[in-house]
């Protein structure tokens, strides 16, 4: 798949829980790791909290929130 520049294969996991999973991808170049929320009722808040703490987030291995 790609999402605003970034090339993901949907079957090349790292993880699985229960709202969101992790995966590998390529980003201008570089391979990096990809977090994808699945956002319910119940994960709301959860992931606001994280975005919020993510956006704060400068680092060369980190890509930003997109």
């Amino acid at each position: 798949g790609n999402i605003n520049g970034i090339q993901f294969d949907r079957q090349d996991f790292f993880g699985k829980g229960g709202s969101d999973s992790v995966q590998s991808g390529t980003f201008n170049g570089q391979r990096v790791a990809i977090k994808r929320i699945e956002l319910t009722k119940g994960t709301d808040q959860s992931f606001g909290n994280e975005f919020e703490t993510l956006q704060q987030l400068e680092h060369p291995n980190v890509v930003r929130l997109l």
